[in-house]
């Protein structure tokens, strides 16, 4: 048996605002790195797709939307393929039932969709035993690591929308201990909710995330694509996915008259094309006035016809703010001090721990750089500040976002 594994189409999905030809251009890109996947599914000539959750992007779609997801699924169907499919974060319901399992009353996939309780939900498919569970929150270790207790057969298969991290700032995330555990039972673990490829462990691997097909977030580096795993040579073959170019342009200036040289010369030597994203993100030493960053954007948008170009400015110089001279400790309690008093909120009671996890916050990011999960990482921030907190209804316990 041959199948084809994916995740994250983030389906429906638009840039902030929602509005104007760049949204509408990036609505139709989820689309059709979708569509691409079923149709390399269709020229592999799998038996099954597995797709682990996040098929939309929200648990709330439009008719266009949802007419949209129906006719790539109806490219598999047309071609005798089987559609597996969990539900994400970002697929659930929490006032009946999910779109997911509206496709699959459609005829268009089938969701496993095993639980926290008794229930384990497995599909015997050619000689193969498919369990799945959707996303899971911070119950993710604990409802794994009971779940593999239970299981009696062989030859298995594990969707799930997690991925692997310590961090307890990534809710929904697993740690390696349980992932190792479950590889004495299951010869392949479909995972997701990050969005870049990866494959655990490194020397015979068996938990796999594909990454979303197509950029959630312009920040993201890493490989996306898809995996073809082969059932009978045990073999995983990554393959990455068709999606809009993002080109991303590092300058090193002294003065803005450098910043001009540069744009000047990055239009000339026609690196960016026709309907690229563009990101030029400049270093520069002194500041010697304003530069507006919209000119510079528009400008190389109409020269190059790229479909976005974001240009970031960071200076160096200390004429525009050091802080670098100030003690830690001293900003430490200057934060608390403004939360305490200023903010008069929920937070004000727990100024101490608001502090704590903004700079765990602040760490991650120095260490990382920008991140698609950081709204996720928030979401799990206010979470902990907020459970408890006298009749406050955090959003996370509805959704994680």
């Amino acid at each position: 048996m041959k199948f084809l594994h994916t995740s994250d189409w983030h389906l429906g999905r638009r840039p902030v605002g929602g509005i104007g030809s760049f949204s509408d251009t990036r609505f139709n890109d989820y689309f059709q790195s979708a569509k691409w996947v079923v149709e390399k599914a269709v020229e592999e000539r799998v038996d099954l797709i597995l797709i682990s959750g996040d098929i939309f992007d929200k648990n709330t779609i439009s008719p266009e939307v949802l007419d949209k997801t129906m006719e790539i699924l109806k490219i598999a169907k047309d071609n005798k393929i089987t559609v597996f499919a969990i539900e994400g974060n970002h697929d659930r319901s929490f006032s009946g039932q999910s779109w997911i399992a509206f496709l699959e009353k459609m005829g268009y996939l089938k969701l496993l969709n095993s639980s926290e309780d008794t229930k384990v939900d497995h599909i015997p498919f050619k000689g193969f035993n498919f369990y799945g569970f959707p996303y899971l929150g911070v119950l993710t270790d604990k409802i794994l690591n009971d779940f593999m207790e239970r299981i009696e057969t062989n030859n298995n298969i594990l969707m799930v929308h997690t991925a692997i991290s310590s961090s307890e700032y990534l809710p929904g995330t697993v740690d390696k201990e349980v992932i190792d555990k479950l590889g004495r039972k299951f010869i392949y673990i479909a995972g997701g909710h990050f969005h870049s490829y990866s494959a655990y462990p490194s020397e015979n691997p068996f938990f796999f995330i594909p990454g979303s097909p197509e950029y959630w977030d312009l920040y993201e580096r890493d490989q996306k694509g898809i995996i073809i795993y082969d059932t009978e040579i045990g073999l995983a073959r990554f393959i990455p996915s068709k999606k809009r170019r993002v080109l991303r342009f590092e300058f090193q200036c002294k003065s803005n008259t450098e910043i001009s040289e540069n744009v000047r010369r990055l239009i000339d030597t026609d690196k960016i094309s026709e309907n690229d994203i563009a990101i030029l993100n400049f270093q520069v030493t002194e500041f010697d006035g304003y530069v507006n960053a919209d000119d510079i954007e528009k400008l190389v948008q109409k020269e190059t016809g790229a479909l976005k170009v974001i240009v970031r400015l960071d200076y160096e110089s200390k004429s525009v703010l050091d802080i670098s001279n100030i003690n830690s400790n001293k900003i430490e309690l200057l934060e608390k001090s403004i939360i305490a008093e200023k903010w008069k909120n929920e937070f004000s009671s727990k100024a101490d721990e608001t502090v704590r996890l903004t700079n765990a916050l602040k760490k991650i990011l120095r260490e990382s750089g920008p991140r698609s999960d950081i709204f996720a990482m928030v979401d799990e921030f206010l979470t902990t500040l907020l459970k408890n907190s006298g009749g406050i209804e955090c959003e996370d316990q509805k959704d994680h976002t």
